[in-house]
């Protein structure tokens, strides 16, 4: 079997991504006659990248491929502090595979989400496969909060009966478990495979593809004989590098590509609230009992 391999050419509901917000802009400022009344979409990075990063380019490609739908992101750093833990050039500085030290550096997400929020956006991507702080932001915001893991999982599933989740090892493998049983998706999953170590496999799966994807079609292949019928790229930076490097199927199987999956999510669930007035439960942890205290709230945060 030969696998298929990906025209170069994206149809992708987004538009108008930058490095930063400061390059790209942000609210009124950012709109132009043609995007004026568009569906906004903040990309928020979780992590920091160097300016140079294929990564950070590769984003800007795709969004400014497809203005012409009506939909802009603009992708958003993180900012270089949360709960009291600074860090100076990265967050992954940070010994960040402890549980407290994510709690604590993360917490600055939620803040982003009110930020956004304040500022008009229809809806928020958090810009990682691990759902940091997700349920918190849904708590507290109305906007849509997309997780790129969860809306992956509902695309893959309608792809196929079981799918298969390809990562990068180490804690972020183990946040996958644990959002899987979060789920309570189990029966869906048949497993989740490491692709083997290599040096720098965030940039290189860009610049040079060749034995990132080799990697990732052997590790697919493991789960295909498991009984996957989807595969999933666990980790976004690196997600995005397989399917720019053309991979969209491993055999006759899917590859589910997350970013477009995200953000075309993110377009959805604003659409679906803004024509059928569907949002966010405000029951069990979702809940807010007393309105005015959470308006209070987000009134003092996020700024």
């Amino acid at each position: 079997m030969v696998d298929n391999v990906l025209p170069r050419r994206h149809i992708l509901s987004a538009a108008a991504a930058g490095l930063t917000s400061a390059a790209i802009g942000t609210g009124a400022a950012a709109q132009t006659p043609s995007t004026k009344g568009a569906i906004r979409i903040r990309h928020q990075l979780i992590g920091s990248y160097p300016p140079d990063h294929p990564y950070l380019a590769t984003l800007k490609k795709r969004s400014d491929r497809a203005r012409q739908r009506g939909v802009i992101v603009d992708v958003e750093p993180l900012p270089s502090h949360g709960g009291g833990i600074t860090w100076s050039k990265s967050i992954y500085e940070l010994p960040w595979a402890n549980a407290f030290v994510e709690s604590r550096a993360f917490s600055v997400i939620a803040d982003q989400a009110i930020d956004a929020e304040r500022k008009g956006y229809d809806a928020m991507v958090i810009g990682s496969f691990s759902d940091q702080q997700v349920m918190e932001m849904r708590s507290l915001t109305d906007m849509a909060i997309v997780s790129v893991m969860e809306s992956s999982l509902a695309v893959g599933m309608s792809l196929g009966r079981m799918v298969g989740i390809v990562g990068v090892g180490h804690a972020a493998d183990d946040k996958n478990r644990e959002s899987i049983a979060r789920y309570k998706l189990g029966d869906r999953v048949v497993g989740l495979a490491t692709v083997e170590p290599q040096p720098d496999l965030l940039r290189s799966v860009y610049l040079n593809p060749g034995k990132p994807v080799d990697g990732f079609k052997a590790a697919a292949r493991k789960l295909i004989a498991m009984g996957a019928e989807v595969i999933i790229p666990g980790e976004l930076p690196y997600a995005l590098g397989i399917h720019e490097a053309g991979v969209i199927r491993v055999d006759d199987v899917p590859v589910v590509d997350v970013l477009a999956t995200a953000w075309n999510w993110g377009e959805l669930m604003a659409r679906l609230r803004a024509e059928a007035g569907m949002t966010v439960a405000r029951v069990g942890l979702l809940s807010q009992s007393d309105p005015a205290w959470f308006a209070a709230q987000k009134e003092k945060l996020g700024r």
